[in-house]
Order: C-alpha cells, then structure tokens, then sequence
C-alpha cells in the first residue's frame, strides 16, 4: 500500500497543504512584524521613563534642537534596530535572500518620472485627509496632532531637516518597504503593500497623521514594487516630508533683524 497516496495526485492533499502551510508563514511574519513594532514601543517608552528619571523631559519637550537632535537617535535605536534584528528571521520564514532591494534601478527615467509624480500623490492624499478631518469636524469630532516646537536658527533647521528628511525617511523606508513589504511580496504584491501600509499608518499613534500614513504608504509601496528599487519610495518620501516644513517655519525660526 502507498505510504503515499497523495503525493502524486493533482487536487486535493497538497494543495490544501500548501495553502495551510502559507498561512502558517504568513501568521508567523506577523508574529515578527508584530513583535518588532511592540519592541518600537517598549524601547520608546523606555526612553522617556529614563529622561523623567534624570529630569531632561521637560527639556526635551521644550527645546526644539534637543529634541530633533534626540529624536534621530530614537528613531534609529527603537524602530530601526527591532526591524534589523527579526530581518534574518522574517526571511527565513519568506525564502527570500535579501529583503532590501538598495540596487539602483536600471532604467533612471523612470524613477525621475516616479518621483514628481509620487509626491503629487501625496499631496493629493494629503489633502484628502484634511477634507475628511473636516467632514469628522462636522460631527463634533475634532482631531488634532501632536504640537512640534519650531526649529530655532541655522542649526536648528539643519537638525531638523536631518531628522525629518534624511533619518526618519531612510529608517522608515528600510523597516516598511524594504524587511516588511519584501517579505511579505512573496503572498502577493498588493497584500504586501497593503499590510506594510496599514502599520505605516499605525506608528504614527493619532488619528490625523494615521490616515494620512496609511495613503502614503501605499504610494510608497507602489511606486517601490512598480521600479523596482527602495530608492524611489525614499525619494518620495524625502520630498514629501521636506513639504511638511513649509518656508514659514523656516521664516519664523530666524530672529528678528
């Protein structure tokens, strides 16, 4: 008697086993996913309980370079850092080699094309979001965003522009296009921009930035898969979070003189 008896037939057995075993990959990318973004936020608040405990959160809070200057180390040392070290697990788990696709794209027009057009995507999206902000306003429902002290001076600007366009873009784009949309590509393209969409939107922690998160990043996730390279995404993302200092801010931050 076979040991066997579905190991050469076309239906039934191993195609329900093939679907369970995806399932179960998927669940346990999840799993990381979920433990890496849980880790984000135990290191963040771990954080800030020490700069209560030694007195410096008050400052933190209320000086703008302090707080920039800080902030590029946060972001890399909470959420960079759990995304890198479940990155080998993740792709043990989706068979791929690397999960960050940092080759420069064949074709340069197209991505020099991506970019202008993925920025006015995002102001679109952004204000798509206002409009819905306001329809929620409507209701009685009135949504507001964490306040961000102004940078002051030529320094403070330079932090803030590093912290904005250069640290926070590279680190985001590595841990959500880059280890977990690229594992998560193998279940299926738009499932993977999706999902790394959805918790991009989820990190932002309120409801104004969220929905707004949630659109860019399936923006970034498009354009990503659609040239083939993180670089587009980064691109995007840098412009797109340069726009969020308009020349105002910059105005305002000199003295007067």
């Amino acid at each position: 008697m076979d040991p066997y008896p579905y190991a050469s037939a076309p239906y039934g057995m191993p195609q329900f086993s093939e679907k369970k075993e995806e399932r179960r990959k998927i669940r346990l990318l999840g799993f990381y996913a979920g433990s890496a973004i849980l880790l984000y936020v135990f290191i963040q608040n771990v954080i800030v309980g020490l700069m209560m405990l030694f007195g410096l959160y008050t400052q933190y809070r209320s000086d703008p370079l302090l707080q920039d200057g800080a902030d590029i180390l946060i972001i890399v040392v909470s959420l960079l850092l759990p995304f890198l070290l479940l990155s080998r697990a993740m792709r043990g788990v989706s068979g791929l080699q690397s999960s960050l696709p940092l080759d420069f794209p064949q074709k340069g027009s197209r991505t020099l094309l991506a970019v202008p057009a993925g920025v006015a995507v995002c102001l679109l999206s952004n204000n798509v979001t206002s409009y819905f902000i306001s329809f929620l306003g409507g209701f009685g429902l009135k949504l507001t965003s964490p306040e961000v002290p102004l940078p002051q001076g030529v320094l403070g600007i330079v932090v803030a522009v590093l912290r904005v366009a250069v640290v926070a873009t590279l680190v985001e784009e590595l841990c959500f296009r880059g280890v977990l949309m690229q594992n998560l590509r193998p279940f299926g393209n738009g499932f993977a921009v999706f999902i790394a969409a959805a918790l991009f939107g989820m990190l932002h922690g309120n409801l104004v930035q969220a929905p707004f998160a949630f659109l860019v990043g399936l923006i970034l996730g498009w354009f990503t898969i659609a040239t083939g390279t993180i670089w587009t995404s980064i691109l995007i993302h840098a412009c797109n979070n340069l726009i969020s200092l308009p020349p105002t801010t910059v105005y305002l931050s000199f003295p007067d003189g």
